[in-house]
């Protein structure tokens, strides 16, 4: 984490599961504090989906990270 940001990468079997990782991110209330982008994944030539997920902390910051 640098300057209220995650940055998740990774790889997923296809487009579909890579743009559902989204939902599970926001839905994640570790995470909820987060505002999540995630562009277009990119597909390789095995049809697998490399992404890219920026959480961006939200204004009011501060997280319990006892919750």
């Amino acid at each position: 984490m640098e300057n209220g940001k995650i940055i998740v990468s990774g790889e997923a079997t296809n487009v579909q599961q890579a743009l559902g990782f989204k939902g599970r991110l926001s839905e994640c209330n570790a995470l909820q504090h987060y505002a999540w982008k995630l562009p277009q994944p990119s597909i390789r030539e095995d049809n697998r989906a490399e992404f890219r997920a920026v959480g961006t902390l939200n204004e009011g910051g501060a997280v319990d990270e006892g919750q």
